[in-house]
């Protein structure tokens, strides 16, 4: 863990936790739109290169 983790961990039992809570929710929903977003690009390659593969060469 970072710095920063250990940080936001130890404000989670202040007055602060709304917002460390609010932070990470923000974040997780952030890395969970990428994830999903490259999942779904690479399924539209794979499909294009797959009909397409002749012009590669």
């Amino acid at each position: 863990m970072t710095i920063t983790q250990h940080l936001l961990d130890a404000a989670c039992w202040t007055p602060f936790a709304p917002l460390i809570r609010n932070y990470r929710v923000s974040k997780l929903i952030r890395t969970t739109n990428e994830k999903r977003d490259i999942r779904k690009i690479s399924v539209l390659l794979t499909t294009i290169m797959a009909a397409h593969s002749d012009l590669l060469s």
